[in-house]
């Protein structure tokens, strides 16, 4: 499983090498500017994946000392297929159509992904405001 910066706010999933299981660095939230990511799973054909939201400190010491990921919660707006409850955080892993939203500010956000068939997508956007 390599760390990848996703550069598009497109991740594709596929059997393509490359685009499966990986961890992907979607950004790191700027205080005062970007607070939330949006997120959308997108389940194009027979997709079989797990999709967890993990973060860690965007302070620069994190990334010298190496500080793992943890994971974090977010507002599921819907959740594998089923609309969601956005008063409450969620934890559980993505496996379908999901759409959320990360609350981030002051974090490196990564989406750690565990591909294993089909294909799909994940759409991300970074949100100017407040954190969600």
């Amino acid at each position: 499983m390599a760390l990848i910066q996703a550069i598009s706010r497109t991740i594709p999933l596929s059997t393509i090498p490359g685009q499966g299981t990986n961890q992907y660095l979607i950004g790191d939230a700027s205080d005062g500017i970007v607070g939330t990511f949006s997120v959308h799973l997108y389940n194009s054909g027979g997709l079989g994946v797990s999709v967890l939201v993990k973060a860690r400190s965007r302070l620069e010491q994190a990334y010298i000392d190496n500080a793992p990921f943890l994971a974090i919660p977010y507002l599921g707006l819907n959740v594998n297929g089923a609309v969601g409850d956005a008063t409450t955080h969620g934890t559980a892993p993505l496996t379908t159509d999901s759409i959320i939203l990360i609350p981030a500010t002051g974090l490196q956000i990564m989406l750690d992904v565990t591909y294993t068939a089909g294909t799909g997508k994940i759409y991300w956007c970074p949100m100017i405001g407040a954190a969600a």
